[in-house]
């Protein structure tokens, strides 16, 4: 299979899944009511991409490095935990927190990073001396305070959602954020901590996440990514196959590549 047919397969594929999946539900929401399990969408769609092309696997050079946070602070740890999840989940890269035995010295980060050996850093803390935000882009890490943020909240709702806010920005900032197009986006400019109650959005915008893998790719850090598993054979670096339709996909595909290319272009001669 020719890698423009591969390519246009798989496009078709991936836009008839929702019809597929679609009409599969209203068959087994029909056949609900005879008693028989319910099959639930996600399921109905992982089906179809099986059979259209293999399923979908992990390129192997995706999901590496982590960001890992600090949290040196107390009274908002649920709030970053939130944080954390919904940005790993926008980003798709590794963002876990990262145990310390005690407390975290954070007067002595380089010595800190080296103790939690991850790849980038979002030190949490609540010190009135300090900022509400440090940036270090060239060492990877980024320091949000939480102190300062209470002046003028409204209520404790507005609390924590300023600290999600500067938490979230922290986490752009250290994957190479900066501004952005959007007007009242979260990486819109900051001077207060009143300016985050008017944000648009908790999570950074679509043209500064675009931007986060080529810039975190030097520091080791990847996305998760899955391709399908005939683009996989193709590219010639799929595993085994693990079930009949992917058995079927390496063995069309081997078979091709044995018989060489059939029905070449026919390119007839210059006139003279």
């Amino acid at each position: 299979m020719s890698k423009t047919r591969l390519i246009a397969a798989s496009a078709v594929a991936c836009l008839s899944l929702i019809m597929v999946g679609t009409a599969e539900a209203s068959s087994t929401n029909a056949t609900n009511a005879t008693g028989r399990p319910k099959v639930k969408r996600s399921e109905l769609i992982r089906r179809a991409q099986m059979r259209k092309f293999g399923g979908f696997i992990a390129r192997p050079d995706s999901l590496r490095g982590r960001i890992c946070i600090v949290d040196a602070q107390t009274g908002f740890s649920n709030e970053i935990a939130r944080v954390a999840k919904e940005f790993a989940q926008l980003t798709r890269f590794r963002i876990e927190p990262c145990s310390h035995a005690g407390k975290p010295n954070l007067g002595n980060i380089p010595a800190l990073m080296q103790a939690l050996e991850a790849e980038a850093y979002v030190f949490v803390t609540s010190d009135g001396s300090l900022p509400s935000l440090l940036v270090a882009p060239e060492n990877g890490w980024v320091l949000v305070n939480t102190a300062n943020l209470g002046k003028e909240a409204a209520s404790e709702a507005v609390l924590k959602r300023r600290v999600r806010c500067e938490v979230a920005r922290g986490l752009a900032y250290v994957a190479g954020a900066a501004n952005s197009l959007y007007a009242r986006s979260l990486m819109s400019a900051v001077r207060e901590p009143r300016d985050l109650d008017g944000t648009t959005n908790e999570m950074p915008p679509v043209d500064v996440v675009s931007r986060f893998q080529s810039y975190l790719k030097p520091f080791g850090i990847t996305p998760f990514v899955q391709t399908p598993y005939s683009q996989a054979v193709e590219e010639g670096w799929a595993p085994a196959p693990t079930n009949a339709y992917q058995q079927a996909i390496w063995d069309e595909m081997k078979a091709e590549k044995e018989r060489g290319p059939t029905n070449g272009l026919q390119i007839p001669p210059p006139n003279k």
